[in-house]
C-alpha cells in the first residue's frame, strides 16, 4: 500500500509513469488537473468566462502557502504535492496573467466591508499576504517573489532534458516545477511591461 501511494505521488509530482496501476493513475490525475486548470485559465484569458475566483483560489491554495515555513503551511485542497501545486499556479499566470495583473476584484471582507459572508472568502490570504482579499499589484509582486524563490531551490528531478535547456546550472538537480516557475516569472515581467503607461512623443521630448 505504501509503495503504491509513493508511486502515485511521484507521478503526480511529474515523474514519468511506470507500468504500475498506481503510477498510471497518478499520471492520469495529474494530466486531468493541469488540463482542467489550463482550460479555465484560457476561458478567462479569452473573455469567455469570468474565472476571477478560480484564479485567486489557485494562487491562495497552491502558491501562497510556500511563502510560509513548512511547519506553518496549511493543508491544501489539491494534492498536497509541491510540484503539481506550483506548476498549476504557473499555468494560471502563463495563460491568464494579464487578466490577473489588471484585475482589482475583491473576494472577501478585507477591502469590501459589504461582503456577504455566505460566499466565503476566496481571495483571503494563503500565506504571508496581509492585504485585501483579492487581486492587488503588491500581491502580484508577492507571487512573483515566491516563484523566484522556489525557482532557486533544488529538489525532485523532473523533465531533466527540458530543465537543462531552461534552467541555469545549479548545485542541485532541477525539477519540472522550476521550469514552470521561471516561465511564469518571465511572463509576469512581460505583462508588467505591457501594462505600464507609455509616454507620448511630446512627453518624451520634454
Amino acid at each position: 500500500h505504501d509503495s503504491s501511494q509513493s508511486e502515485c505521488r511521484a507521478a503526480l509530482a511529474g515523474d514519468p509513469p511506470t507500468d504500475s496501476p498506481a503510477s498510471r493513475a497518478g499520471a492520469a490525475a495529474r494530466k486531468r488537473w493541469l488540463n482542467l486548470n489550463a482550460f479555465l485559465a484560457r476561458l478567462w484569458a479569452l473573455g469567455v468566462m469570468d474565472c476571477t475566483m478560480y484564479g485567486i483560489s489557485t494562487m491562495r491554495m497552491e502558491l501562497e502557502p510556500y511563502s510560509l515555513p513548512p511547519e506553518k503551511r496549511p493543508p491544501t485542497e489539491a494534492y498536497g504535492i509541491q510540484e503539481i501545486e506550483v506548476e498549476n499556479a504557473a499555468i494560471w499566470v502563463r495563460i491568464a496573467g494579464k487578466r490577473m495583473f489588471e484585475c482589482r476584484e475583491i473576494l472577501g471582507p478585507k477591502g469590501n466591508p459589504n461582503w456577504d459572508p455566505q460566499y466565503g472568502a476566496a481571495g483571503s490570504s494563503g500565506g504571508t499576504w496581509e492585504g485585501v482579499d483579492g487581486y492587488h499589484p503588491e500581491r502580484w509582486a508577492l507571487w512573483k517573489s515566491i516563484f523566484g524563490k522556489i525557482a532557486n531551490e533544488g529538489g525532485r528531478q523532473n523533465m531533466v532534458d527540458a530543465a537543462k535547456v531552461s534552467v541555469a546550472a545549479s548545485h542541485r538537480p532541477s525539477r519540472a516545477l522550476t521550469i514552470c516557475q521561471q516561465v511564469a516569472v518571465v511572463a509576469m515581467e512581460q505583462i508588467e511591461r505591457e501594462a505600464a503607461p507609455r509616454s507620448t512623443d511630446n512627453e518624451a521630448i520634454q
